[in-house]
């Protein structure tokens, strides 16, 4: 299918979904996080704006221009999200906030788009200050110059809950390790070091782990949890980091990590020793699969699957990822492009043996039939997104082909005619319920892709890596690093916000207060004890800082 008119006519169609996507969202979603659209609501589970960014650089590739130049003006008139109140998930922040404005920027050469991304990864960078260099799961986005009492405040909160809540203080190899490509593209693009160094740091972290798994002759992955204690922690000891739990899958808390082993070392100026090594480690286990137990056969069809047999549609990344390491690295990877076709078909046969020809979220394939255990279509991109970089490294117009009956199912089965696209209850049933779910990810990556598979002359992927939430960064410098300095008078300045009497701060009190009542339920002694610590490591940092002051 080379017929210049077919293909104009299917970006056409595809770019009237992301108008309807986008237009639902704008009128029913009122600048929220995703868009409910069967309810007509908002689902605000980070508030922090997440379509509006998510979806700038699907707009200005798509060639939706005026709905790119609003929200554009509408991102720059409210500037970097953050709440004090409701933390964020940070690699939810990094990847969509962070990456779309990166990404924004690597497009049009808007230097106001850096700034803000840089506002933004300076949050992120805040998430890492604590013994372990690692950031946290969730963090409370305040900036500590333009709002100090409520800084101080949602600082406090964090404090006390320390005391009693250890689960915040643990995140996954996704959550530490997927920060790469954007934190070294800004120190590229901007001449500021500390970005990369931040990203070097987590990259060390990890790799140093792995070696004391065994390095290349590794038959673990890294592990799963990591430890991020609380700032003013002085217990923690990174040499003591547990090496003997579950270890990360290709699948969920593990993925992006992965895929980012590879998208990191093509980045100007970002290869490394580490990243090759564990990359090459990654590619010869794929290529050992049947007798490491990561890919398993089903009726002749090779799955990529976890240690017990699961399969999750979160690991159809990894047919793209091999075909963009076959096309982009140096030397004769013809067998990484041939496991990346054989890889391909399994998430092909999920569709295509749908009743309603989409796949379910995820199953198990260690019996002799494929089992359904989460039968949800959650208009997930990764298949879409290894049927775009397969063509595009092959040319097999078979990809094409598929993708387009994929859109074609979305349309049938998940449109919402008032407005946006939701996701499916159960694959297996063509008359069942949408699940009233339009996550930012389906502007930002599915119909992305889906766009781009038709569109062989836009986003080459010799100049652009895509980022795991298909941001596109250049993969060289293409803006002078006086860029940022030209902008910033007309990029959005919040004003400071010094008074202690604000709504938001006065809750910010009542949440203390409801915290330290918890607090009283693990017993006074223990919350002494504490912060009692706390403060002795806290009062001993400034002692030496003031040692250090020139």
């Amino acid at each position: 299918m080379n017929d210049p008119l077919t293909l104009a006519s299917r970006r056409a169609h595809v770019r009237e979904a992301i108008r309807h996507a986008w237009t639902g969202y704008l009128r029913y979603g009122r600048l929220g996080d995703d868009l409910k659209p069967v309810s007509r609501g908002a689902d605000n589970w980070m508030n922090a704006r997440l379509t509006l960014f998510d979806s700038l650089d699907t707009l200005y590739i798509s060639g939706c221009r005026d709905l790119f130049h609003a929200a554009a003006q509408q991102v720059l008139a409210c500037g970097v999200p953050g709440s004090a109140i409701s933390p964020s998930k940070v690699f939810e922040y990094h990847i969509r906030i962070v990456g779309s404005l990166l990404s924004t920027h690597s497009l049009t050469g808007d230097g106001r788009f850096l700034e803000l991304a840089a506002r933004a990864a300076d949050n992120v960078l805040e998430a890492m200050d604590n013994p372990s260099g690692l950031p946290h799961i969730h963090f409370r986005f305040v900036d500590g110059k333009r709002r100090p009492a409520t800084w101080l405040l949602s600082r406090t909160l964090d404090l006390i809950r320390s005391s009693y809540d250890h689960v915040m203080w643990r995140n996954s190899l996704v959550g530490i390790g997927s920060l790469g490509p954007e934190l070294r593209y800004l120190s590229r693009e901007t001449g500021v070091a500390r970005y990369q160094e931040a990203a070097e740091q987590v990259l060390s972290r990890v790799h140093t782990a792995w070696k004391k798994l065994g390095g290349i002759n590794s038959t673990r992955n890294p592990p799963l949890w990591w430890d991020t204690p609380p700032r003013l922690s002085g217990s923690y000891r990174p040499e003591l980091q547990s090496l003997d739990g579950e270890e990360a899958t290709l699948g969920s808390g593990g993925d992006s990590f992965f895929e980012y082993l590879l998208k990191e070392q093509l980045l100007e100026g970002s290869s490394s020793n580490r990243l090759v090594e564990m990359y090459e480690w990654l590619a010869q286990r794929l290529k050992d699969g049947h007798a490491n137990g990561l890919v398993r056969s089903l009726h002749g069809v090779d799955f990529v699957v976890s240690h017990r047999c699961e399969y999750e549609h979160l690991a159809c990344f990894v047919p793209g990822m091999l075909a963009l390491g076959a096309s982009q690295l140096k030397g004769n990877r013809s067998s990484e492009l041939g496991l990346a076709k054989k890889l391909m078909e399994s998430c092909i046969y999920m569709y295509q043996s749908s009743p309603t020809g989409l796949a379910p979220d995820a199953g198990n394939v260690c019996g002799n039939e494929f089992t359904c255990t989460s039968p949800q279509f959650l208009l997930r991109p990764e298949t879409v997104e290894s049927l775009f970089v397969l063509f595009r490294v092959t040319k097999e117009e078979r990809y094409r082909e598929i993708a387009w009956e994929i859109f074609s199912n979305i349309e049938k089965y998940c449109k919402v005619h008032s407005g946006g696209y939701s996701g499916l209850e159960n694959v297996n049933d063509v008359n069942g319920s949408q699940n009233d779910q339009m996550p930012s990810y389906f502007i930002a990556e599915t119909l992305k892709y889906l766009y781009l598979i038709f569109d062989d002359a836009s986003i080459s992927l010799n100049d652009f890596v895509f980022t795991t939430e298909a941001h596109p960064l250049a993969r060289y410098n293409r803006c002078d690093r006086q860029g940022v300095k030209r902008y910033r008078s007309e990029c959005a300045r919040d004003p400071a916000h010094l008074s202690f009497l604000s709504a938001e701060n006065v809750l910010l009190f009542f949440t203390i207060s409801m915290s330290l009542l918890r607090c009283l339920s693990v017993g006074s002694s223990q919350l002494k004890k504490v912060l009692v610590q706390r403060l002795r490591v806290f009062l001993k940092r400034k002692k030496l800082a003031s040692h250090h002051m020139v």
